[in-house]
């Protein structure tokens, strides 16, 4: 092989890389979007469930920039580009009884929205809206 077609060889990879990696990076983001989301509802269910199980109140608390979570003692950080936020107030809390003081979460972020309710009367989340 000469020393032109090396060049050649050399300027095709890096041209096919520049092409490449932007797609590999949007596909990482858009699984780090959606495995915080099934992280977010896993995180619910499981503070219900160990309010259930101990027979405590255990509360997940939004952080205030809405770039984190803290459940059962345990801090989350969200990827970047996603805010979690709630209404009324930061925090779940979810009662031994099986109830919960009732919420609307919304996790946004630049491609990915999903937006859940969770039932005062029985503490279960609920899909209000699909990815998009």
């Amino acid at each position: 092989m000469t020393l032109l077609e090396s060049l050649v060889t050399v300027a095709i990879t890096l041209l096919l890389a520049t092409i490449a990696f932007p797609a590999m990076d949007r596909a990482a983001q858009s699984l780090a979007q959606a495995q915080a989301r099934v992280a977010l509802v896993a995180d619910v269910r499981t503070a219900r469930a160990s309010a259930l199980r101990e027979g405590r109140a255990v509360a997940l608390v939004i952080g205030e920039n809405g770039d984190r979570y803290m459940v059962d003692g345990r801090i989350v950080v969200l990827p970047d580009g996603l805010r979690l936020s709630s209404r009324p107030g930061r925090a779940i809390a979810f009662y031994p009884d099986g109830t919960a003081n009732g919420s609307t979460l919304a996790l946004t972020g630049p491609k990915s929205i999903g937006l859940w309710r969770v039932a005062p009367a029985t503490g279960l989340i609920a899909s209000l809206e699909a990815a998009q």
